[in-house]
């Protein structure tokens, strides 16, 4: 009796962790550069506190992919993300788009005028949840 119960408690442990999004600065996987405005880090840095923290991948452990000029997806499959949210702004706009990483499946996108980056983030967030993509 012992031992089934220590069995299914073990097997209980091992769980699959609920599948995490991976929010990156689109800038982070660009070559070229050109055109692509510096302030989507901010915008993902606030993106990531506006959402579920248990559902997304935390700021410091992407921070060490810039500059790396790795693709979303292999930086998404290293940090075991089931979802990619690249955030790109040129000129005026920010555009979201969310992927899934496993088929490179488009689910969502949708561009917004550039304000300030809580406020781009903030409702970013709100429309994720809206269509409830992302926690």
């Amino acid at each position: 009796m012992k031992r089934r119960v220590a069995i299914v408690a073990l097997l209980g442990s091992c769980a699959k962790p609920a599948p995490k999004l991976l929010v990156v600065p689109a800038s982070w996987t660009f070559i070229e550069q050109n055109g692509l405005n510096p302030i989507d880090e901010e915008i993902v840095e606030s993106l990531i506190g506006a959402l579920d923290a248990s559902k997304v991948i935390a700021w410091t452990a992407i921070t060490t992919y810039k500059g790396g000029h790795k693709t979303a997806k292999l930086i998404a499959a290293e940090l075991g993300a089931a979802k990619i949210l690249a955030i790109s702004c040129r000129g005026g706009m920010v555009t979201a788009f969310l992927v899934e990483n496993a088929t490179a499946k488009q689910l969502w996108a949708a561009s917004y005028s550039l304000t300030e980056p809580k406020e781009n983030a903030a409702e970013i967030a709100r429309n994720l949840r809206e269509r409830q993509l992302v926690g």
